[in-house]
């Protein structure tokens, strides 16, 4: 019984998030462990904003309908980032740097360039 609560009370919190459409403020915690710091319109960000995850992972930058979308910085846990161009979600123009500084990869076009 007590999971069935847990669980309702997490699907209830979610849904209030995904219908809000006033102006919200962070830094809060989603049921994920995500961890949202910015201003938005409503949960589908918009906007400069970050992302802490649990794991360890960071984003800084722009999003647009609640996806990674215009100039950002993911940065992992063990000192990897990418610097560059998001579309959509998805990395597209920018370089993949190891925790030295070293490229390791370059993204054209949604493309990988070894080099």
């Amino acid at each position: 019984m007590k999971h069935i609560l847990i669980i309702l009370s997490v699907f209830l919190l979610t849904s209030f998030l995904i219908s809000c459409t006033e102006n919200i403020q962070g830094p809060f915690t989603l049921p994920d462990g995500i961890v949202h710091v910015d201003e938005s319109k409503n949960i589908k960000k918009n906007g400069q904003g970050s992302w802490s995850y649990h794991d360890g992972r960071t984003y800084e930058g722009e999003f647009k309908d609640g996806k990674f979308h215009g100039q950002g910085k993911m940065t992992l846990k063990n000192g990897k980032k990418y610097v560059g161009e998001y579309k959509d979600g998805g990395t597209w123009e920018g370089t993949e740097y190891d925790k030295n500084g070293n490229i390791i990869v370059k993204w054209v076009n949604g493309e990988q360039i070894e080099q």
